[in-house]
């Protein structure tokens, strides 16, 4: 079995993947369609968006909260 830094250079050589060299199977497709991410973030909470932002590393906006 080669090292894993052989098996990247001969599966990028071959346009596949290393998952297929080593199993001789196509691994899943990769999601391309982000209409149902983009969807749901349309319904997201500011907390929710917040919490994405943080893991994209993206600015948070601070909120002001209203006092009564």
């Amino acid at each position: 079995m080669p090292r894993l830094e052989t098996a990247y250079v001969l599966a990028t050589a071959l346009h596949t993947t290393v998952e297929y060299l080593m199993t001789g199977e196509e691994p899943p497709p990769r999601h391309t369609s982000y209409d149902d991410i983009i969807a749901r973030l349309d319904i997201a909470t500011p907390e929710e968006c917040d919490m994405v932002r943080r893991m994209l590393g993206l600015p948070v906006h601070e909120r002001k909260s209203i006092e009564a």
